[in-house]
């Protein structure tokens, strides 16, 4: 509701300020013991909402939203809308496109971040390597395959959803969305809590 109020006016408008003072008044009921009351709080007739309220799967350009002319709804309208859909991991070497990483890092320079230069691992460090990558792909799909809204479990949530925290497909259900994606995170955390520990540990022995 605040954001409403200030896309109409501005965040110093009076009904803001009532809102605010009616917020710091909940905040308070456990103290004071003194409800807000409802019929206090400024409201907002039935009308449009701004488009950068838009729910996930709501179209933005209808006529239950307007374009908001505020910073908010400027920067909602500059993320491209092109459906984007992962490319499915293949099982080869990685779910990451190594190449496109290692491209990266080239153009990186590494030794002025106090990072070692790129170079041809012993084969000893290749092997441990490849070992924990696989189980990272393993544990990875595994997390992907079950927390999937697709009928297929050949259709995990993607590498980049799960490393990023976030689902791209539409949940009717947002409270349960928000509960998986808590989830996913939890367990994707796991992960790299266990990758970090095997990598520093062989750093140290070797």
């Amino acid at each position: 509701m605040h954001l409403r109020f200030a896309d109409l006016s501005d965040p110093g408008c009076k009904e803001c300020l009532q809102l605010a003072e009616h917020a710091s008044h909940a905040v308070d009921f456990p103290k004071t013991g003194t409800p807000v009351k409802f019929q206090d709080i400024p409201r907002l007739k039935k009308q449009p909402k701004p488009d950068f309220l838009s729910r996930e799967g709501r179209d933005p350009t209808g006529e239950n939203f307007y374009n908001s002319k505020k910073l908010l709804g400027q920067l909602f309208r500059r993320v491209p809308l092109e459906h984007w859909i992962p490319e499915e991991w293949r099982g080869v070497d990685s779910p990451s496109n190594g190449g496109v990483i290692e491209h990266a890092l080239r153009g990186v320079g590494l030794y002025g971040l106090g990072l070692p230069a790129l170079e041809r691992p012993s084969e000893d460090l290749h092997q441990e390597m490849q070992y924990l990558l696989y189980e990272y792909c393993d544990q990875l799909t595994a997390i992907g395959k079950f927390h999937t809204l697709s009928r297929s479990k050949d259709e995990p949530v993607s590498e980049a959803e799960l490393v990023s925290g976030t689902i791209m497909a539409n949940w009717s259900d947002h409270h349960r969305r928000r509960e998986a994606v808590n989830a996913m995170n939890l367990q994707v955390s796991i992960i790299f809590d266990w990758l970090f520990l095997n990598t520093v540990s062989y750093r140290l022995d070797a």
